[in-house]
């Protein structure tokens, strides 16, 4: 695969993504453990605040859903060595998916998504607030696993992992 012309793709891919997971996360963190609370007293300003950021965290995980899919493409394309239109097939994205550590955690990011999703239709019960708010965390950290740190072994790829997924974690919180 010629990477001149197609890694631009994936590094732009990478950062939308990366940028829309942040702003997912960061707004619903925001939004249960700052706003939530402060805004409780006053019922008319809590509720304009929330259906404001509640478009932002659906954008932000449509535009992250999306990305996230594109960049699975792209990214069994540069693995396969192939050019993109005939990497696009059940079996490179199966082989991708089944026996790659990307793979398999784009699988787990795609079910913290879901479950993002499921605690935002439901979003006037606290306990789906708190389990979204554990699910989107869970997104922006799963991202360590996607890059150098994923590939780190040993105990020092566990210290690599760990300072990760908090830096990405802290990254979000300052969306």
């Amino acid at each position: 695969m010629d990477w001149s012309a197609a890694g631009t793709p994936l590094i732009a891919t990478r950062a939308v993504h990366f940028a829309a997971t942040a702003i997912t996360a960061g707004n619903i963190l925001f939004r249960t453990v700052i706003a939530g609370p402060a805004l409780h007293a006053d019922a008319t300003v809590a509720a304009a605040f929330g259906t404001r950021a509640q478009w932002v965290s659906w954008f932000g995980l449509a535009v992250a859903a999306i990305s996230g899919a594109i960049w699975l493409l792209l990214q069994s394309a540069s693995m396969s060595g192939l050019p993109l239109e005939d990497a696009l097939t059940a079996d490179v994205l199966m082989t991708v998916i089944d026996e790659t550590q990307f793979g398999e955690v784009m699988i787990v990011r795609a079910g913290f998504a879901i479950c993002i999703a499921a605690c935002l239709a439901y979003d006037r019960a606290t306990i789906a607030q708190w389990l979204g708010l554990m699910a989107a965390l869970a997104l922006v950290a799963s991202l360590a696993w996607t890059g150098h740190a994923g590939a780190t072994v040993g105990a020092m790829g566990y210290l690599h992992l760990a300072a990760d997924a908090l830096h990405l974690t802290a990254a979000a919180r300052c969306r």
